[in-house]
């Protein structure tokens, strides 16, 4: 119901076959069942006990000394068969049907729909063509007052239409083309400009006894999609596939972080600037030392051939005096530096903002194929949890019919959906770990259960206030 109510747009008027719709609908049926088999083990549970507690069946059990556990042992084994199940289902099959239903919608959705040509309408199902049929007979075949426009050199602004008062349409045996014969009309065609002649737009109008025109078919079938277009996404994959695909993304990160961090470090204009300070006084420190001569002071802080078209000669005298590194230039050199100063900070902002992108996307692809992993074990997990819910909730309610148990088995399996999309959304915005994420709601619903269990083995109702608690508000009420 929830496919069909989804895609219904999708398949009605395109001719689809009911073998391909129910194909479509078993694969979507199959990727459903690991949500499934939880609220069916938490309904099946919660009617078993509850019809064996209404009947006094556990009671006369327990006064035989049977406790609750050793009764649900055989549920349990087969809970534990079904969880083993839904994992296999989930890592083995659940991939290879997502991947061919996911295929076969795109195929489905590319598809046109079935020719269909309205008397009154204009119809425009034919790539580049608009027919308009003013009547048709009763047999769909022959036809009156057609109009057809040919839009195939609409991006050149050309006029090109066709006008007839009578004719027939019909589609040929292999079923590949479909053909529209034409009686007494007119056709109106606008030709490319002449510009030997002045840009001189010419126009023809030719009238016929009988035209004929072919359309082909082809574009309506129902094309196949390579499933490698889809294969690569988490839910095609397997739990090693996605480890593996999650290993690749680990590798891009240290590639992205290795290219940062020279932008960060020694290739940084701020590290630049420090260097060149560094140098300078170094030069300080040796300035005794050099010659008065103008020519092998230069030489000696004469810049690399790697900063060289990035900063400007200094003046050795400035360097003689300890100027720092901008007041070592001349006054006019200034705004030189600061633009080029301010190109590179652009430059290394504008990558660093990219390489920050791609990384924060390559950590929600990673948190997202660490969720989808443990999902598999958390929802096969549930048929176990779900059992030590309905089991002790069955032997509490006392009612074996549809009513109680199957509005029991909505409450909680509600309760689990709501807190798994909550958390989902919690590791998708890389707030909380996947692991965390995909394990709390089953850890929550595990407690409940702990509790249940020991409320039914007990005979106590839930609703029941513990006796320190009981004990407390006697006291309150004293005072």
């Amino acid at each position: 119901m929830q496919f069909l109510w989804k895609n219904i747009a999708h398949l009605i008027g395109k001719g689809l076959s009911m073998w391909t719709i129910m194909e479509v609908i078993s694969y979507m049926s199959i990727s459903l069942m690991p949500m499934a088999l939880p609220i069916a083990v938490l309904l099946s549970s919660v009617l078993v006990f509850g019809g064996a507690a209404e009947r006094f069946e556990m009671a006369s059990l327990k006064s035989a000394g049977v406790s609750f556990g050793r009764m649900s042992m055989s549920v349990m084994i087969f809970c534990f068969g079904v969880s083993l199940f839904s994992f296999f289902c989930s890592n083995n099959i659940i991939p290879v049907t997502n991947l061919k239903f996911h295929t076969r919608m795109y195929d489905i959705k590319k598809a046109k729909p079935t020719l269909s040509l309205e008397e009154g309408l204009f119809n425009d199902d034919f790539q580049n063509f608009v027919i308009y049929v003013g009547e048709k007979d009763v047999d769909n075949e022959r036809i009156r007052d057609v109009i057809i426009y040919d839009q195939s050199r609409q991006s050149s602004g050309l006029y090109n239409a066709l006008m007839a008062e009578d004719g027939r349409m019909y589609i040929t045996p292999d079923e590949r083309y479909f053909v529209m014969e034409l009686y007494d009309g007119e056709r109106y065609e606008e030709l490319k400009p002449d510009y030997k002649r002045g840009s001189k737009y010419g126009f023809t109008r030719a009238e016929f006894k009988k035209w004929t025109k072919i359309f082909d078919l082809k574009e309506f079938d129902m094309g196949s999609t390579d499933e490698d277009l889809f294969a690569h996404h988490r839910y095609m994959l397997t739990t090693k596939q996605i480890l593996d695909d999650t290993d690749t993304l680990v590798a891009k990160i240290a590639e992205i972080d290795e290219d940062i961090r020279p932008n960060l470090g020694e290739r940084s204009p701020v590290t630049d600037l420090k260097q060149q300070d560094k140098k300078l006084e170094k030069i300080q420190n040796v300035k005794a030392k050099l010659t008065s001569d103008k020519e092998i002071a230069m030489a000696e802080i004469k810049p690399t051939s790697k900063t060289k078209s990035i900063y400007y000669e200094q003046d050795p005298d400035s360097v003689k005096t300890g100027k720092r590194f901008l007041n070592s230039f001349d006054d006019e050199d200034h705004v030189a530096i600061h633009k080029k100063a301010m190109a590179s900070c652009e430059n290394y902002h504008n990558r660093l903002r990219v390489n920050a992108a791609k990384r924060y996307r390559n950590r929600e692809n990673i948190a997202k194929n660490g969720f989808e992993i443990h999902s598999k074990f958390a929802w096969a997990a549930m048929c176990m949890i779900f059992l030590l819910i309905g089991g002790p909730m069955g032997a509490i309610v006392r009612k074996g019919g549809y009513g109680v148990s199957l509005l029991v088995a909505i409450i909680f399996f509600v309760l689990f959906i709501i807190s798994s999309i909550f958390f989902r959304k919690l590791c998708h915005e890389l707030v909380m770990h996947p692991v965390a994420a995909a394990w709390m709601a089953p850890v929550i619903l595990f407690a409940l259960g702990i509790f249940l269990t020991i409320k039914a083995s007990n005979d106590s109702n839930v609703l029941t206030r513990p006796r320190w608690l009981e004990r407390l508000w006697r006291k309150m009420r004293s005072r």
